[in-house]
């Protein structure tokens, strides 16, 4: 993972195989949130983590907490396939 720092108004490129570019812009940064800008062909599907997860829960990750009957919490956790 490629984790970089960015100010508002700041962004990246993402170059795709094909040529093609898709902008990140940190628009904007307040407590507790950033807003985030994203252009890129109409072609090109955009979506938010946990909508990715509802389009395809078997292939994504998925954080569970499973209570026992001796009340202990387990996590489990399945990895998403590369999209």
């Amino acid at each position: 993972m490629l984790v970089l720092n960015r100010k508002a108004n700041e962004g990246i490129v993402l170059r795709l195989a094909d040529g093609r570019h898709i902008h990140v812009l940190i628009a904007r940064i307040s407590a507790g949130s950033v807003k985030v800008g994203v252009t890129a062909d109409g072609d090109i599907t955009i979506l938010r983590d946990e909508l990715l997860e509802k389009r395809r829960p078997q292939e994504c990750q998925a954080s569970h907490q499973v209570i026992s009957p001796s009340n202990e919490t387990q996590r489990t956790t399945r990895k998403c396939k590369s999209f």
